[in-house]
């Protein structure tokens, strides 16, 4: 079970499962497709009925599938890891979800490596008539001294099937970047007093500097925050997992831009 630390920065055989997770937004529906065989593990979610139609759900969800062939590919042989990378389709991922688990025990079999597995789980945090936030992380063991831990976080405007980057929720000029490397220090400070240990005080002279890129992972929470979140290392030492900085969207209102997303304008 993936480890899930959040501190809210305010004062400073194939089994295949198809697992109804619907939760209404106008007509939005979205589903969790489960495909696991062996110790190979991948959910993704699908979604149906969105503000913008047909061509939208199916962006979206060939985004999620790519994304989902992107994390898995390195364990499949060099050509079919090339090929796999231009997958889009549910069916070609149930194959693939096998042909994992069919290499990893052959691996195994022949002394290279056991206890392995391949663990993929995706959420939604948040979505209205606009808006989707979704997050994958993934635990993926293959010998060594733990499994390997990472997360993506996806953003789409429901009308037009477009990712949405950091950068887009604030306003042209603002030196957003700056703001939020601030609120992360002070996160990260709190976190620390509060989660004080040996492992901790080990590794506090260790803590990494966070800077704020293009491409920093974020999702808006139920809660109205934006959670900016790290994979581990990025933010403190592997024992303590993923982190999530989450900040009320009341903290960034002066610097908030324009887009249509409910739940920042309410």
């Amino acid at each position: 079970m993936m480890l899930k630390r959040k501190l809210t920065l305010f004062c400073a055989a194939i089994l295949v499962m198809s697992i109804a997770s619907t939760v209404l937004a106008g007509e939005l529906q979205v589903t969790k497709e489960e495909y696991q065989s062996g110790k190979v593990k991948l959910e993704v979610l699908v979604i149906k009925g969105s503000i913008g139609g047909t061509d939208v759900d199916n962006e979206v969800n060939k985004v999620m599938v790519s994304s989902m062939f992107a994390r898995i590919g390195n364990y499949l042989p060099e050509a079919e890891g090339k090929a796999a990378l231009q997958e889009d389709d549910m069916a070609a991922l149930k194959k693939t979800t096998a042909k994992i688990d069919s290499i990893l025990k052959s691996e195994a079999a022949a002394g290279k490596w056991s206890g392995y597995s391949v663990d993929v789980d995706s959420k939604v945090e948040l979505h209205d008539e606009r808006f989707i936030s979704l997050v994958q992380k993934s635990s993926i063991f293959t010998g060594g001294a733990h499994p390997n831990k990472k997360a993506s976080t996806f953003n789409f405007d429901l009308k037009s099937g477009k990712l949405i980057a950091l950068s887009e929720l604030f306003v042209d000029g603002s030196d957003y970047k700056s703001r939020l490397e601030q609120m992360v220090s002070a996160w990260m400070e709190l976190d620390k007093r509060l989660n004080d240990s040996a492992e901790q005080a080990e590794n506090s002279s260790h803590s990494p500097e966070i800077k704020i890129t293009d491409s920093q992972k974020y999702y808006i929470s139920d809660d109205k925050e934006l959670v900016l979140l790290f994979d581990p290392y990025e933010a403190g030492p592997y024992s303590e997992g993923f982190k999530e900085c989450a900040i009320p969207l009341s903290l960034l209102g002066d610097i908030l831009g324009p887009i249509q997303i409910t739940q920042i304008k309410s």
